[in-house]
This record gives structure tokens, C-alpha cells and sequence, in this order.
């Protein structure tokens, strides 16, 4: 029979004759009679030494280093690309608008070319064009007081 006996931070096991310290054996030493001693550490100490080993790996350390290249150091780091996401939109929407301004005026000068009546009309309107023998009022508003009501 095995049992184990503590000395400092290692259990050690030895060949014992008690049923009860049978019991009270980890268990790997119950199943395993070959491990004669096994270290026990608290769980925090093992799983900052786990990381600790884990951050030595020169994999690791190689791979956080081409990260922080791509993302902060090179020429089209992540910033960089953001910025020119930003951009990509903000004419996407220019093109947008001014594919709808050109649909707008196509459609005015379809209309234009309709009507005699429209051209007439848009022609008054737009460039204070005017008949033989009529007169045109233009009236502007007066700014200054408006400005000064509100």
C-alpha cells in the first residue's frame, strides 16, 4: 500500500501498510503506483509559470512582434487603412449625390425639350429673360433685418 507523508512544497509517497492513507492518496498515486513524488503547488502558482513559459515560446514571441508590425508600424497599418475606409465612403457618398443631381437635370432637360411651355418658363425663372415690350421686378429680400429678427 501507498501513502505520503509532506515535506516542504512535495508529497512524497511511500509503501505503506493503512488502509485509511490509502484513501487519502491523490489520485494519480492510486492509480499510478510509479510516481513517488508529486509536486503540489497552488493553482495560481502553476498557471502564472504556465504563462510565463507560454510568453517565452520564440513562436509566440515571433508572432506578437509581425502583429505589432502590421497593426502600428507599417505602411499600411491599421490606422492608415481606417482612415482610407473613411475616405473610400465619404466619395462613395460624393458619387452617390452627383449620380442624383445628374439624373435630376436629365430629367429637367427631357422636360425641357418637351415643352416650349417649360422653356419659356425655366428661362424667365433662371435668367430673368423677358418678352418685347414687358418689364421684369426682381425683388431681393432684405437680409439684414431678417438676420436681425431672429
Amino acid at each position: 500500500m501507498w501513502c505520503k507523508s509532506k515535506t516542504n512544497s512535495f508529497v512524497i509517497v511511500k509503501n505503506c501498510r493503512s488502509r485509511e492513507k490509502k484513501q487519502n492518496l491523490p489520485v494519480l498515486c492510486r492509480f499510478f503506483p510509479n510516481f513517488a513524488a508529486i509536486r503540489q503547488r497552488p493553482f495560481q502558482f502553476v498557471f502564472v509559470k504556465s504563462i510565463i513559459k507560454l510568453l517565452t515560446n520564440k513562436y509566440i514571441i515571433t508572432g506578437v512582434l509581425f502583429l505589432l508590425l502590421m497593426i502600428f508600424f507599417d505602411q499600411n497599418d491599421w490606422f492608415t487603412q481606417h482612415a482610407r475606409e473613411q475616405e473610400l465612403e465619404e466619395t462613395q457618398e460624393k458619387i452617390d449625390h452627383l449620380n442624383g443631381e445628374v439624373n435630376r437635370m436629365d430629367k429637367e432637360l427631357n422636360d425641357l425639350n418637351a415643352s416650349n411651355a417649360k422653356l419659356e418658363q425655366y428661362a424667365r425663372e433662371k435668367y430673368h429673360e423677358k418678352r418685347d415690350g414687358e418689364d421684369v421686378y426682381i425683388i431681393i429680400p432684405d437680409t439684414v433685418r431678417q438676420q436681425k429678427a431672429k
